[in-house]
């Protein structure tokens, strides 16, 4: 079996194993991830049924091309406590605490 984003080539390369059981495969780059169509931080691999890229989206990104950042701070409830501002980053979020609290999400009461 080839490694994600590889396919199987033309033909085996060899045998291996106690019995010549093994097919030893010529793993080479799938075609549809050859021209590096998703974002540098997601998975491609090729769709058997159509040959075409599938790309798998990183925490943070959406689209085919995993290329759209998630905002975060617009997609339902604030996700930072205690009234804290939420600021949208590239593939991510950063959360602005008001005085008194601190932490990743204001959940810290420093008071």
């Amino acid at each position: 079996r080839c490694d994600e984003g590889r396919r199987p080539g033309v033909g085996a390369t060899g045998w291996a194993g106690e019995r010549w059981s093994e097919t030893i495969l010529d793993c080479q780059p799938a075609a549809a991830c050859l021209g590096a169509p998703c974002h540098e931080d997601a998975i491609c691999d090729t769709n058997p049924m159509n040959g075409r890229a599938i790309c798998t989206c990183p925490p943070g990104f959406t689209g085919g091309a995993c290329d759209q950042d998630v905002d975060e701070c617009s997609i339902g409830a604030n996700p930072c406590e205690h009234f804290g501002k939420c600021v949208n980053t590239q593939g991510s979020f950063q959360c602005q605490c008001g005085r008194g609290y601190t932490g990743p999400r204001c959940e810290t009461d420093i008071n």
